[in-house]
């Protein structure tokens, strides 16, 4: 049984922020010229845990994005899993390919609520009242997990939006109405400006936000 903790015993602002560090691409050079013509990356969704808490409470189960990061003080290439995710670094005119992966394997941590318009990857049916409580709640809505993501005000074409419909399960195994592909391309031909990513799946985006994508 968990027993939620008080948060009248929690120390506030007592953490120091996190200061994401840059994902590490594979580019891709001009054979002939040797100018950069693409970063590529694979990132997954992913869940894990992490001392969101003081040091002195326990890790909490997140979901957050994993993928390659340059450690800033060896300089050696490493696996880093975190929320909020690691950050992208991006040059104008040089596009940017995100090979998405959802490695969420486990039912949804929050309930979800079949009664909305939502992603609803097993196609149960509507329910009517009176509406089931939450556990058990309705398990064939819970699992697999539904995810895509969305870089919030990307200039981007339609198929690497991260629409509410364009979610897919783990292994792609359940795909939704407007899933072109997982793997993102950003031209990243508009105004240097600094971009968020979150996840966008239609009817759940805040459970897996508030998980940590």
């Amino acid at each position: 049984m968990t027993i939620p903790l008080n948060p009248n015993f929690i120390p506030k602002y007592v953490n120091q922020l996190l200061i994401p560090p840059v994902f590490k691409p594979t580019i891709a050079v001009d054979p002939i010229t040797g100018k950069e013509i693409s970063y590529n990356y694979t990132i997954a969704f992913a869940e894990f845990k992490q001392q969101l808490l003081p040091p002195e409470f326990p890790m909490t189960t997140v979901w957050g994005y994993e993928g390659t990061v340059e450690n800033p003080y060896t300089g050696e290439s490493e696996c880093f899993r975190s929320t909020p995710g690691a950050t992208f670094e991006a040059l104008r005119d040089v596009p940017v390919n995100v090979q998405w992966v959802n490695n969420i394997t486990e039912p949804n941590m929050f309930a979800v609520d079949p009664t909305l318009h939502w992603a609803n990857p097993n196609n149960i049916p509507h329910p009517l009242p009176p509406f089931r409580q939450f556990p058990p709640g309705y398990p064939l809505a819970q699992s697999p997990v539904p995810l895509t993501t969305h870089l919030h005000g990307a200039e981007v074409r339609s198929d690497s939006d991260g629409g509410p419909g364009s979610w897919f399960t783990a292994g792609e195994a359940k795909k939704g109405p407007e899933f072109f592909k997982s793997r993102y391309t950003y031209p990243n031909e508009q105004e240097p400006t600094t971009l968020w990513y979150h996840d966008h799946t239609l009817g759940t985006t805040r459970l897996g936000v508030y998980a940590g994508l």
